[in-house]
């Protein structure tokens, strides 16, 4: 049984989820409510609880604040009206993320991952670890190491190759690359692979995702691979 704390600040959403979590009572306990950040920390201190769904706009502090105060071991799903926060939940200790109003099947999607013996999604197992990407340049081949990357592309045959300070290219194909750099980069268009870690936030504009870089660069996600976006940030690794 799941010790469970609500913390949330309109009434009508701590009802609606209240009432959802009714049809889960055989396995989550709702011990105590919570509709501030303050009261949130409180409460957490006093019942121990084992899952919180935790509100990230609350009067006092935010939910983030509330999860940087807690002692104690706890599950965090966030809910929210806004997808804006996804990539600051990226490491936050967030087990999910829901949107309201709460979709129902999301709910239970959840608490199954709650109830597992696994908090976070797992990196892609067949990925085997590259650790330098060969980039030639003229009389000169640079070696460049993944974590410095930010964003992968294809481009004519080749795979253009962005760092921070510089673009390269190589000749392994973007498909190749993919299989073997490991899991902090992610598929954002079917020419494109984005490196997690230097990803600062995401916007939205007219139902198109626009990824936004540590150091301003824009890249477009199509809808095909938004959500396994949202779901690597949230959720994958490192």
């Amino acid at each position: 049984m799941l010790r469970t704390l609500i913390v949330e600040d309109e009434p009508s959403s701590r009802d609606r989820l209240r009432r959802l979590l009714s049809k889960f009572s055989d396995d989550v306990e709702i011990v105590a409510e919570a509709d501030s950040g303050p009261g949130a920390v409180e409460q957490m201190r006093v019942h121990q609880p084992d899952l919180v769904f935790l509100d990230v706009s609350l009067p006092g502090f935010d939910g983030f604040d509330v999860l940087a105060q807690a002692t104690q071991d706890v599950r965090i799903i966030f809910t929210t009206a806004s997808q804006e926060h996804a990539v600051r939940a990226f490491g936050a200790r967030a087990v999910h993320y829901l949107l309201k109003p709460v979709d129902p099947s999301q709910l239970e999607e959840a608490i199954q991952r709650v109830q597992g013996p696994e908090v976070r999604l797992p990196p892609d197992a067949g990925r085997s670890s590259l650790t330098r990407v060969l980039c030639r340049d003229r009389d000169k081949t640079y070696v460049i190491r993944p974590e410095e990357i930010l964003f992968l592309k294809a481009d004519q045959g080749y795979t253009l190759v962005r760092t921070d300070t510089k673009e390269f290219l190589t000749a392994d194909s973007l498909g190749t690359i993919e299989e073997r750099i490991g899991p902090a980069f992610v598929r954002i268009h079917r020419n494109a692979l984005v490196n997690i870690l230097h990803v600062s936030s995401l916007r939205h504009v007219d139902g198109e995702v626009v990824v936004i870089l540590r150091n301003g660069m824009e890249l477009p996600v199509s809808r095909r691979h938004a959500q396994g976006l949202r779901n690597h940030l949230l959720f994958g690794a490192p």
